[in-house]
């Protein structure tokens, strides 16, 4: 299997992972002993660090990509933080 693949799969999966698990009630998550504010940044600087990867094995690394990758995460990171009130987050 090809590195670019892989790697893209590997991102997309954790995109999925990381939307499902922001999205439990509070209710419903054990007390994990770190920051609230510390989880999501390590959650979303792993997710920036596989988009950065898929781009670099794809070829795809340049100043316009970047931005648009960046956009991306920002309206994503935006919405799945609103989106999270839903749940009581």
């Amino acid at each position: 299997m090809k590195l670019a693949t892989v790697v893209t799969a590997m991102t997309l999966a954790y995109w999925g992972l990381l939307f499902t698990l922001t999205h439990i009630p509070a209710t419903q998550i054990p007390e994990l002993g770190a920051s609230d504010k510390l989880l999501h940044f390590v959650a979303y600087f792993v997710l920036a660090v596989g988009v950065g990867a898929h781009l670099l094995v794809t070829k795809r690394w340049n100043r316009f990509t970047l931005s648009i990758a960046m956009l991306v995460l920002m309206v994503f990171a935006g919405f799945d933080e609103l989106t999270q009130l839903l749940v009581g987050r």
